[in-house]
């Protein structure tokens, strides 16, 4: 295992935009959940979700500090940004994030999302994110992603069309 700058070795809940869980000492700007993955010793079992409420949350909720790993509870995931989150098949919380969460699902209906984007030159395209994520960004949905997506310079108004961009806020 590798040992991070402050003598400490992390524990295997980074989420990779595949959905890969590793052991990373990295920080990110989202968490998330998806049931209780560990047992005892803060090791992650074979099982890789027990909820189907795949969510993705702010690190900072009212103050309110929480064991990442507390026995049979649930497993803190975390998350480079929200397009990180969201290519794992995370959503936005309804509960601490619940503007995002109704922008996200403001699209949906039981007739389908909005009509679908114009996916450009034609061909067939390879993506790792779930058919409904995919279909909620198509539908307008701007995800939150890292600075470090971003270009390195800043942009005149902002980020790019389509995501918003960390502001440390």
């Amino acid at each position: 295992m590798r040992v991070v700058e402050d003598g400490t070795v992390p524990l295997q809940n980074r989420v990779m935009p595949t959905g890969e869980i590793v052991a990373d000492g990295g920080r990110g700007l989202m968490m998330g959940n998806r049931g209780c993955l560990h047992g005892q010793g803060r090791q992650l079992g074979a099982t890789r979700w027990r909820s189907q409420r795949w969510i993705c949350c702010v690190l900072d909720w009212k103050g309110v500090r929480r064991d990442p790993m507390p026995p049979g509870r649930w497993t803190a995931l975390f998350f480079l940004d929200e397009a990180t989150a969201l290519a794992a098949g995370h959503r936005p919380c309804a509960y601490c994030r619940h503007q995002d969460y109704m922008d996200f699902t403001l699209p949906w209906s039981f007739h389908g999302y909005g009509a679908p984007a114009d996916p450009g030159p034609p061909g067939a395209m390879k993506v790792l994110t779930p058919p409904s994520i995919v279909a909620a960004i198509a539908a307008g949905y701007r995800p939150l992603v890292h600075p470090t997506a971003l270009t390195g310079r800043p942009r005149a108004g902002g980020a790019p069309p389509g995501v918003r961009a960390y502001s440390g806020d």
